[in-house]
């Protein structure tokens, strides 16, 4: 399974953990996140996770967490495992879900490598 963009491979993978994560439509951290170092001073937390003011942004954070397992070149499993820790869940269960609902047969590869490479100078759509 490839993806034809960097944006596409983050969609489909945020699509998934979000169902498996279960929360209802209102709720503004759809993707269970912690206190993370990139949250801005002030950001309410509580127990441990992180409570933004509107699901937007809740999104908005779990495609970040996504896009920066893709940049470091981790795989799937390794995100999925940082994601949802073994000690707190079904892990095996939460990346064997997430793999069927975006397609990745292959969860140790690099995700970044499950996109599509761009055409080359020249190589782009022609025109007629």
């Amino acid at each position: 399974m490839t993806f034809p963009t960097f944006g596409a491979l983050c969609d489909s993978i945020v699509a998934a953990i979000f169902r498996e994560e279960g929360m209802p439509a209102n709720y503004t951290n759809p993707g269970n996140l912690r206190a993370c170092p990139w949250l801005p001073p002030g950001q309410p937390v509580s127990g441990g996770f992180w409570h933004p003011s509107t699901r937007t942004i809740g999104e908005a954070g779990a495609f970040h967490v996504v896009a920066l397992h893709v940049a470091e070149l981790n795989s799937l499993a390794q995100l999925i495992v940082d994601w949802a820790p073994p000690n707190e869940n079904r892990t095996l269960l939460y990346l064997q879900n997430v793999q069927k609902w975006t397609g990745i047969t292959d969860a140790s590869v690099p995700l970044a490598s499950l996109i599509s490479p761009a055409p080359q100078a020249g190589q782009g759509v022609q025109g007629g």
